[in-house]
């Protein structure tokens, strides 16, 4: 009879600190960063009991200025891959995850050699198209 009590105040005593104190019991993940060819000052961080990061590590990289960390993925309409930034006590993670550091190329300026003007047409025929033909440019924003 005492180690039923004894068990049963166990039980109990367990049954309390878990109701008490849920968040000392949550699953923390680690988030990895890849710093893309840059510097980072962690390579991993645990997140809080939330998911989430309370801060994030900086980055460096030589002639180039650190804009932020982003997952990878793809969007659920279009099927295209995005890119989403994370943010500090925001962004919440459910299992461990990889974030990546993008990069914006510093200044310069592009010298230009040679200036000359092109007909249209000539430039469709040097690129194997039939004079005439409507050529449908699409411009892509890509981070380096």
């Amino acid at each position: 009879m005492k180690k039923f009590k004894r068990m049963l105040a166990g039980l109990l005593c367990a049954l309390v600190l878990c109701t008490m104190a849920p968040a000392a019991f949550a699953a923390k993940v680690i988030v990895y960063f890849d710093a893309n060819g840059g510097i980072c000052t962690s390579a991993a961080e645990r997140t809080n009991a939330d998911g989430q990061l309370t801060s994030l590590p900086t980055a460096t990289m030589e002639g180039y200025t650190f804009d932020g960390w982003y997952t990878t993925g793809t969007d659920d309409v279009t099927g295209f891959p995005i890119d989403v930034q994370v943010k500090a006590n925001d962004t919440a993670f459910g299992a461990d995850t990889t974030v990546y550091a993008h990069w914006s190329a510093n200044g310069g300026s592009a010298e230009v050699v040679e200036e000359k003007e092109v007909d249209p047409d000539t430039l469709l025929t040097t690129m194997g198209l039939a004079a005439g033909s409507v050529v449908l440019v699409l411009l892509a924003s890509l981070a380096l």
